[in-house]
């Protein structure tokens, strides 16, 4: 099964692809280029998810896409980058995926979603 991961380098991306690489073809949207030897048998894509024309770059059909990414930005002051990653490029991808013959698409929010809090947060 072919794999397309975006935020693939951050905490939770960097342990998933890991995993996944075992039994799938795994590739990896990343902002920049990492040498990292766990990234072996991982195809890097370096795409920058708040700029024009990334879709470009990523192959034509895959099976999944699992989307991590997410900008890490202050808000207000980056609002149109918070905008371009968190939300435009979901639209992008889920689109790509259309085109691509994705079977599933899993999307994992940003925990900035929340209101701060020193305490657990529940989703209710």
């Amino acid at each position: 099964m072919q794999i397309l991961v975006t935020g693939g380098t951050g905490f939770i991306g960097g342990h998933l692809i890991r995993t996944l690489r075992a039994e799938h073809e795994v590739s990896c949207l990343t902002r920049q280029p990492r040498p990292d030897a766990a990234l072996d048998g991982i195809r890097c894509i370096v795409a920058d998810l708040n700029t024009e024309g990334w879709e470009e770059s990523l192959p034509e059909q895959m099976d999944v896409v699992i989307h991590l990414a997410q900008a890490n930005a202050p808000f207000p002051g980056s609002a149109d980058e918070l905008f371009r990653v968190n939300v435009l490029s979901t639209q992008r991808l889920a689109d790509y995926a259309r085109r691509a013959g994705v079977s599933r698409f899993v999307y994992a929010s940003s925990g900035s979603v929340y209101a701060p809090s020193a305490e657990l947060l529940s989703e209710t």
